[in-house]
């Protein structure tokens, strides 16, 4: 058979199907027919297998197949499909729910003279046990964001400098503005006061205020971005 008559043999054989015509397994399945991905409940193995599943579904889920998109190669074509129908029946340890089903599967099947004489089938099947009610879809959990670290922000260079500074605390902060525009913390200094013609107000001279750190022990030297130490 030419690529073309193997994938039509494949589109009839879905179509046969919906229109339950179960006589379509005997003219287009092989009697050595082996199928490597069977239905998840007992049946016989080879062509016969086929027909009970065909029975099964057709009784407990009726419904159609759309076939999405097709390719063939050699002496395989494969189909990815769409299947919809009800759950009208029970299935093997499925009650009836009534609902509404839709599953997608890709299948590949090997023709020889012109029947179908293997398969291989990936079905999402998950899905399928989702809305017949047997799993049940995972909670969504939702976290919250993380807080973003926030640096301090960059100052405009001034000529001296500004220092804020509390009453010798160890625990309190700094910021300072170095020459080249950084923002500076870390020094054990930080109640407001602002020095003036070289003085502060708070009484002290000029040089009472803090010399220029060398290096900054508990705080950071930040990058040119805005926020807070």
């Amino acid at each position: 058979m030419s690529i073309e008559e193997s994938k039509a043999l494949v589109r009839r054989f879905y179509a046969e199907l919906d229109n339950l015509n179960s006589a379509v397994i005997d003219e287009l399945v092989a009697e050595n027919f082996v199928n490597h991905s069977p239905p998840p409940f007992p049946v016989e193995p080879g062509r016969e297998g086929l027909k009970q599943a065909f029975e099964l579904f057709r009784r407990a889920t009726p419904g159609s197949h759309e076939i999405l998109d097709q390719v063939a190669e050699g002496d395989k074509v494969v189909t990815r499909l769409r299947a919809v129908g009800t759950h009208e029946d029970d299935l093997p340890g499925i009650q009836r729910t009534g609902n509404s089903l839709e599953m997608t599967a890709t299948v590949v099947h090997r023709i020889e003279n012109g029947k179908i004489v293997e398969k291989w089938s990936d079905r999402n099947e998950l899905a399928l046990l989702q809305q017949l009610g047997v799993v049940s879809p995972p909670a969504l959990r939702v976290s919250e964001p993380a807080a973003r670290p926030r640096c301090a922000e960059r100052q405009r260079p001034q000529a001296g400098f500004q220092a804020h500074r509390s009453a010798r605390s160890s625990s309190a902060c700094v910021a300072r503005t170095d020459d080249d525009g950084w923002s500076l913390c870390g020094a054990p200094w930080s109640q407001p006061v602002v020095e003036t013609d070289g003085r502060s107000h708070d009484g002290e001279t000029a040089s009472d205020k803090p010399k220029p750190l060398p290096w900054v022990p508990t705080g950071c030297r930040t990058e040119r971005m805005s926020g807070s130490c």
